[in-house]
């Protein structure tokens, strides 16, 4: 009964992290991807799926999943005023329905400063 809840609980916590690096990491490697296209091009694109096609491609489709196997959200120009960051590229993380402002999000923009 305990014993079995606490390894079901345990091995959900560990399920989670392995979700969130693969995340992390995967949104680095498009982080990458923006950049060299930004290189390229003197812009960003106006969807990751350029990313994956063409001339342009950088990344395999299965590379803009995030650890949920749902899809990162993009978009170009992004919503902050910092020049620094120029889009918005993010993964709902584990929040329930995708939902965008729970402690589960994954930006970016965050991944260093943590």
């Amino acid at each position: 009964g305990i014993l079995a809840t606490v390894a079901v609980v345990s091995m959900s916590g560990n399920l989670n992290k392995a979700k969130r690096d693969k995340t992390v990491i995967r949104m680095r490697q498009i982080k990458v991807a923006l950049e060299e296209y930004n290189g390229r091009y003197a812009v960003y694109p106006p969807s990751l799926a350029v990313l994956t096609v063409g001339s342009a491609k950088s990344l395999e489709s299965a590379g803009l999943y995030d650890g949920w196997e749902k899809p990162f959200s993009y978009s170009f120009p992004g919503s902050s005023s910092d020049p620094d960051q120029p889009y918005d590229l993010y993964s709902a993380g584990g929040a329930a329905g995708g939902a965008t402002n729970t402690a589960d999000v994954i930006n970016v923009w965050a991944l260093d400063k943590r």
